[in-house]
């Protein structure tokens, strides 16, 4: 497998910013790591804190996972906007699956929308994030 998180993350940002109900609610703003300063809300990150590779006998990758972590950011409306934007992304990739010229997988959700609330200069941020799982296999 070559680079399967690249592949993953291509599928992932594209699933997110083309679909045609979640558009509307983000205005496209979806965007690896970390958001551009002065962003508007709301808006989707995902990122990769993690990953482990399964090697066989012979000491070939043959299984890759990966966690994304999403997260969906709003100011100052509550989580009640952004619980509509959640549902929207486990519509779209919870149970995902991808059959590719080099790399298959498949998506699980491994954990709820998780609620956080964030303060910067008396401005409130709330935050619901989850964390999914992607399965990576390569075609032989």
């Amino acid at each position: 497998m070559a680079d399967e998180t690249g592949e993953i993350d291509a599928w992932l940002y594209s699933a997110l910013s083309t679909d045609a109900t979640l558009n509307p609610l983000i205005g496209n703003r979806v965007y690896p790591d970390l958001a551009p300063e002065g962003t508007a809300f709301p808006y989707v990150v995902y990122s990769v804190p993690n990953g482990t590779d399964m090697n066989s006998i012979g000491m070939q990758r043959n299984t890759t996972t990966v966690s994304y972590v999403v997260s969906v950011y709003g100011r100052n409306d509550g989580f009640a906007d952004l619980q509509t934007i959640t549902s929207r992304i486990d519509t779209i990739i919870q149970g995902s699956r991808h059959i590719g010229v080099a790399v298959n997988w498949k998506v699980a959700r491994r954990s709820p929308w998780t609620r956080l609330t964030e303060f910067k200069s008396d401005t409130r941020y709330p935050r619901l994030f989850a964390t999914f799982g992607v399965t990576a296999q390569p075609v032989y």
